[in-house]
């Protein structure tokens, strides 16, 4: 075998090492303990005067022929069975070179990037057996990358021995007002840039995550939003993770309404959703409220239109079902309207279970639908826990469910008692019925020990 060593590696590009080597040589079944069964060279490179006269490429075990010497069946324990060179470049690793696509993107913080590199001679063979360390470090996109401007602290990490590779794992953070990063990866204390690598990654987060900084170091990552949250635009700055609003479902990220034909916008300037319009039969509920804007169904007794508009009351002595959707769905109704007195706090009242065992109770009395029955308005006494409801029932036919309704004032359920001072009144005209009816039941003396009054509630008609 042959071992080439120069003073000078340069000299290799006006002459080729095997000059002077003689005509019809072979080269057949050398052995080396390191690397370049028949020849190694002791430089990075072959040289130009050599590198067009192999074919095909050094570096396997198939034979090789330069000009008039034949290479045929040499071995070496590291590497380079034919013929070997000093390292020459840095490559990636095939893992790598097979998961490009995942390096272009990566959201920071959350997502990290699998790295690995060989180092190659000038004949594209895996150098192994070297001891060089390499380094790899998280640059900002513009200007230099080296081990003292990176964002984050350089890994170091030797070559493997029998591999000649290297593989790291990285954590990754862009710097402020950027999308992108640079990974450089470099054989230390070489000075070829033949022995460096970079490669630029995009940084972008994905749905269901918001952009955070990171306080003291000018850098930004990504978190993850908790489940049920949404978040309009992930690489917004400005946008964060928001609480999903009542009226919308939040999954992955996203934000879907939870009423069909409902139609949510993002804030491009806060990155909060708001409701722009309902379908018709619903109307937007809480719309000066994030947490609790929804699309409500339209009540009784009222009609909406949809899209942004709000319900409208049906004309005076008409009445209409939940979810009506035009002022056609306003049928002329008779009605009794009555105040009752309830056992109870405003809060407590206000509870959508309560509010509803009270409307029940109401219209199983009156026999008539649940639908035909409209709190008008509610309000807590000034003394004790007491609250004066005023019910509206529609569609009362005659004297029989009106008695019905006046006799029974527990039929809710809830405890409640009509006062002797309290009247039932219509709001048309029913036979054999009288415009006023007094309850006669418990009088608020008996009850909590004043009445009260309902406040800012309006009065009866």
């Amino acid at each position: 075998a042959v071992f080439r060593g120069f003073e000078s590696c340069g000299g290799l590009s006006s002459s080729c090492f095997l000059s002077g080597v003689g005509q019809g040589v072979v080269f057949a079944s050398n052995r080396a303990g390191k690397a370049g069964g028949a020849v190694h060279v002791a430089c990075s490179h072959v040289g130009a005067a050599c590198a067009g006269l192999f074919a095909p490429p050094l570096g396997t075990a198939v034979p090789v022929f330069v000009a008039s010497v034949m290479f045929r069946g040499n071995a070496a324990t590291l590497y380079g069975n034919a013929m070997s060179t000093e390292a020459s470049t840095l490559e990636w690793a095939r893992e790598s070179q097979n998961s490009t696509s995942l390096l272009q993107s990566v959201a920071p913080g959350l997502q990290t990037l699998s790295l690995a590199v060989e180092l190659h001679d000038d004949l594209n063979s895996v150098v192994r057996g070297k001891g060089e360390s390499v380094s790899f470090v998280v640059c900002s996109s513009g200007g230099t990358c080296s081990e003292d401007s990176g964002v984050l602290p350089a890994t170091v990490q030797a070559l493997d021995p029998a591999t000649g590779g290297s593989r790291v794992v990285l954590g990754v953070e862009c710097v402020l007002g950027s999308t992108q990063a640079v990974v450089r990866v470099a054989v230390l204390g070489a000075a070829s840039p033949d022995l460096e690598r970079t490669i630029t990654v995009k940084c972008r987060c994905n749905a269901g995550q918001a952009r955070q900084e990171v306080v003291g170091r000018g850098t930004w990552v990504c978190r993850q939003c908790a489940p049920g949250d949404v978040v309009a635009d992930p690489n917004n700055p400005a946008h964060s993770c928001e609480t999903c609003p009542a009226g919308a479902v939040c999954s992955g990220g996203k934000l879907e309404g939870k009423v069909a034909g409902s139609l949510w916008e993002a804030d491009i300037a806060t990155g909060r959703y708001q409701l722009k319009t309902c379908p018709p039969g619903f109307a937007i509920f809480a719309r000066d409220s994030y947490e609790d804007q929804m699309c409500a169904v339209c009540e009784p007794g009222w009609y909406c239109l949809g899209r942004e508009i709000s319900p409208t009351k049906c004309p005076k002595a008409s009445h209409s079902v939940e979810r009506a959707k035009a002022k056609a769905a306003c049928t002329p109704a008779v009605f009794v309207s009555l105040k009752i007195s309830l056992p109870m706090s405003k809060e407590d009242f206000e509870v959508p279970e309560t509010l509803q065992k009270f409307k029940a109770g109401l219209a199983a009395a009156a026999e008539v639908d649940v639908s035909m029955v409209s709190i008008e308005a509610y309000a807590q006494t000034s003394a004790g826990r007491r609250v004066h409801a005023i019910p509206q029932v529609a569609g009362l036919s005659g004297s029989p469910q009106v008695a019905r309704l006046v006799g029974s004032p527990q039929v809710m359920g809830l405890g409640g008692s009509a006062s002797s001072r309290d009247l039932v009144r219509f709001g048309g005209s029913l036979v054999g019925v009288p415009s006023t009816v007094s309850l006669g039941v418990q009088d608020d003396a008996q009850g909590d020990g004043g009445g009260g009054a309902l406040g800012d509630a309006p009065p009866l008609p």
